[in-house]
């Protein structure tokens, strides 16, 4: 059960930013070296936060899928 929390939390979390940057208009300004940075970092921060969610939350017992 705690799978399914995780990979809710984590996609609200992406949901959210990827929502963000929508509303920010990321998709028509992507071509600016200086947006493309920004968006690419805010990326890979989501990525390294999913991470840490993932991690909190499954605790030690990652990839334990059936027991």
């Amino acid at each position: 059960m705690k799978t399914l929390q995780t990979f809710m939390g984590m996609a609200i979390w992406t949901i959210t930013i990827f929502f963000g940057l929508y509303l920010a208009d990321a998709h028509l300004h992507y071509r600016d070296p200086l947006v493309a940075l920004a968006i690419s970092i805010l990326i890979l921060v989501t990525h390294m936060v999913n991470m840490a969610i993932y991690f909190r939350i499954e605790a030690d017992r990652p990839y334990k899928w059936y027991e």
